[in-house]
Protein backbone atom coordinates (compact mmCIF):
# COMPACT_ATOMS: atom_id res chain seq x y z
CA UNK A 1 0.00 0.00 0.00
CA UNK A 2 2.77 2.17 0.89
CA UNK A 3 4.20 1.23 -2.72
CA UNK A 4 1.04 2.49 -4.34
CA UNK A 5 1.01 5.81 -2.68
CA UNK A 6 4.56 6.70 -2.79
CA UNK A 7 4.24 6.04 -6.79
CA UNK A 8 0.72 8.62 -6.99
CA UNK A 9 2.33 11.25 -5.23
CA UNK A 10 4.89 10.76 -7.24
CA UNK A 11 2.75 11.01 -10.23
CA UNK A 12 0.64 14.22 -9.16
CA UNK A 13 3.96 15.64 -8.29
CA UNK A 14 5.53 15.06 -12.13
CA UNK A 15 1.84 16.01 -13.18
CA UNK A 16 1.81 19.80 -11.42
CA UNK A 17 5.47 20.21 -12.82
CA UNK A 18 4.70 19.54 -16.43
CA UNK A 19 1.14 21.67 -16.15
CA UNK A 20 3.74 24.48 -15.24
CA UNK A 21 5.65 24.14 -18.10
CA UNK A 22 3.67 24.89 -21.63
CA UNK A 23 5.21 26.90 -24.34
CA UNK A 24 4.84 30.58 -24.01
CA UNK A 25 2.75 32.18 -26.69
CA UNK A 26 1.69 35.64 -27.80
CA UNK A 27 -1.78 36.93 -28.01
CA UNK A 28 -3.16 39.28 -30.05
CA UNK A 29 -6.15 41.42 -29.63
CA UNK A 30 -7.98 43.50 -32.72
CA UNK A 31 -10.91 45.71 -30.93
CA UNK A 32 -12.56 46.49 -33.88
CA UNK A 33 -14.72 43.33 -35.41
CA UNK A 34 -13.20 41.96 -38.44
CA UNK A 35 -15.35 41.33 -41.50
CA UNK A 36 -17.63 43.72 -41.22
CA UNK A 37 -18.11 47.15 -43.26
CA UNK A 38 -16.87 50.16 -40.66
CA UNK A 39 -16.60 53.65 -40.45
CA UNK A 40 -14.48 56.03 -39.33
CA UNK A 41 -14.44 60.13 -39.39
CA UNK A 42 -11.34 61.93 -39.04
CA UNK A 43 -9.48 62.24 -36.06
CA UNK A 44 -10.60 58.26 -35.22
CA UNK A 45 -8.93 54.83 -34.77
CA UNK A 46 -9.37 52.86 -38.00
CA UNK A 47 -8.19 49.78 -35.32
CA UNK A 48 -5.92 48.78 -32.26
CA UNK A 49 -4.23 46.17 -31.69
CA UNK A 50 -3.10 45.02 -28.22
CA UNK A 51 -0.21 42.55 -27.88
CA UNK A 52 0.39 40.45 -24.99
CA UNK A 53 2.39 37.18 -23.95
CA UNK A 54 1.70 34.44 -21.66
CA UNK A 55 3.67 35.51 -18.05
CA UNK A 56 6.47 33.66 -17.60
CA UNK A 57 7.08 31.00 -14.48
CA UNK A 58 10.63 30.03 -13.17
CA UNK A 59 11.05 27.26 -14.92
CA UNK A 60 10.51 29.18 -18.52
CA UNK A 61 6.87 28.21 -19.27
CA UNK A 62 3.61 29.76 -18.88
CA UNK A 63 1.66 31.15 -16.53
CA UNK A 64 -0.71 28.50 -14.68
CA UNK A 65 -2.67 31.12 -13.73
CA UNK A 66 -2.94 32.50 -17.36
CA UNK A 67 -1.20 35.27 -16.27
CA UNK A 68 -0.43 38.48 -19.41
CA UNK A 69 2.16 40.79 -20.12
CA UNK A 70 1.93 43.63 -22.42
CA UNK A 71 3.76 43.93 -25.35
CA UNK A 72 3.13 46.44 -26.86
CA UNK A 73 0.23 47.61 -29.26
CA UNK A 74 -0.55 48.76 -33.29
CA UNK A 75 -2.67 51.24 -33.99
CA UNK A 76 -3.64 53.47 -36.88
CA UNK A 77 -5.81 56.50 -36.64
CA UNK A 78 -7.65 58.58 -39.59
CA UNK A 79 -5.78 61.73 -40.11
CA UNK A 80 -7.34 63.45 -42.85
CA UNK A 81 -9.06 63.08 -46.62
CA UNK A 82 -6.96 64.84 -49.17
CA UNK A 83 -9.06 66.68 -52.11
CA UNK A 84 -7.93 63.32 -54.89
CA UNK A 85 -9.22 61.33 -52.40
CA UNK A 86 -6.13 60.00 -50.70
CA UNK A 87 -6.47 58.84 -47.19
CA UNK A 88 -3.68 60.30 -45.08
CA UNK A 89 -3.31 57.78 -41.51
CA UNK A 90 -0.96 58.35 -38.53
CA UNK A 91 0.86 54.74 -37.53
CA UNK A 92 2.11 53.34 -34.59
CA UNK A 93 3.54 49.81 -34.55
CA UNK A 94 4.97 50.15 -30.64
CA UNK A 95 6.84 47.29 -29.11
CA UNK A 96 7.56 46.56 -25.90
CA UNK A 97 9.56 43.66 -23.67
CA UNK A 98 9.38 43.33 -19.68
CA UNK A 99 11.03 41.10 -17.61
CA UNK A 100 8.45 40.31 -14.84
CA UNK A 101 7.50 36.79 -14.44
CA UNK A 102 5.47 34.87 -12.11
CA UNK A 103 7.63 35.61 -9.05
CA UNK A 104 7.36 39.07 -9.68
CA UNK A 105 3.74 39.35 -9.74
CA UNK A 106 2.87 36.78 -6.99
CA UNK A 107 5.10 37.50 -4.40
CA UNK A 108 4.13 37.13 -1.02
CA UNK A 109 5.16 38.95 1.87
CA UNK A 110 5.46 42.25 3.38
CA UNK A 111 7.97 44.87 2.27
CA UNK A 112 9.07 42.67 -1.14
CA UNK A 113 10.30 44.85 -3.39
CA UNK A 114 10.11 43.87 -6.95
CA UNK A 115 12.52 45.12 -10.04
CA UNK A 116 11.19 44.93 -13.50
CA UNK A 117 12.92 46.15 -16.10
CA UNK A 118 10.97 47.17 -19.42
CA UNK A 119 12.44 48.22 -22.99
CA UNK A 120 10.61 49.91 -25.40
CA UNK A 121 11.19 49.71 -29.18
CA UNK A 122 9.48 52.22 -31.20
CA UNK A 123 11.15 51.59 -34.37
CA UNK A 124 13.60 53.88 -36.39
CA UNK A 125 12.43 56.67 -35.48
CA UNK A 126 12.75 57.03 -31.32
CA UNK A 127 9.72 59.40 -31.51
CA UNK A 128 5.76 58.36 -30.07
CA UNK A 129 3.97 60.80 -32.55
CA UNK A 130 3.88 57.89 -35.21
CA UNK A 131 4.72 57.77 -38.79
CA UNK A 132 2.02 59.49 -41.21
CA UNK A 133 1.42 57.56 -44.75
CA UNK A 134 -0.60 58.98 -47.48
CA UNK A 135 -2.44 55.90 -48.88
CA UNK A 136 -4.22 56.16 -52.94
CA UNK A 137 -7.29 53.67 -52.38
CA UNK A 138 -7.24 54.33 -56.42
CA UNK A 139 -3.85 52.56 -56.82
CA UNK A 140 -3.81 50.40 -54.12
CA UNK A 141 -7.44 49.66 -51.99
CA UNK A 142 -5.15 47.64 -49.23
CA UNK A 143 -2.76 48.73 -46.43
CA UNK A 144 -1.31 46.00 -44.17
CA UNK A 145 -0.27 47.02 -40.31
CA UNK A 146 0.99 44.31 -37.96
CA UNK A 147 -0.79 41.70 -39.92
CA UNK A 148 -4.28 43.39 -40.18
CA UNK A 149 -5.37 44.53 -43.32
CA UNK A 150 -7.23 47.64 -43.75
CA UNK A 151 -9.04 47.72 -46.86
CA UNK A 152 -10.91 50.82 -47.92
CA UNK A 153 -14.39 50.75 -50.11
CA UNK A 154 -15.50 54.23 -50.14
CA UNK A 155 -13.63 57.19 -49.41
CA UNK A 156 -15.59 60.81 -48.61
CA UNK A 157 -14.38 63.97 -47.76
CA UNK A 158 -14.59 63.51 -44.09
CA UNK A 159 -14.84 59.74 -43.61
CA UNK A 160 -14.15 56.23 -44.55
CA UNK A 161 -15.80 52.97 -44.69
CA UNK A 162 -13.16 49.81 -44.84
CA UNK A 163 -13.32 45.97 -43.36
CA UNK A 164 -10.52 44.63 -41.21
CA UNK A 165 -9.04 41.14 -41.87
CA UNK A 166 -6.57 39.36 -39.48
CA UNK A 167 -3.68 38.30 -41.65
CA UNK A 168 -1.82 36.11 -38.62
CA UNK A 169 -3.00 32.83 -37.87
CA UNK A 170 -4.69 32.11 -34.82
CA UNK A 171 -2.78 30.79 -32.22
CA UNK A 172 -2.68 26.94 -30.98
CA UNK A 173 -2.10 25.14 -28.26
Amino acid sequence: MLYFMRNVLALMLLGLLLSGCGTIRTHRTVLQPMGSPLMASVGSSLFRLNKQRDLPNMWGGRDIYGGKVGKGFAEVKLMGVLDDQKVQVLVFDINSDNTETTLDRYIFGVGATVDVTQNVNLGEDSSSRGVAVTIDPEVEADFVVSGVKITFHEVGSNSVVYTLEDLTPAATD
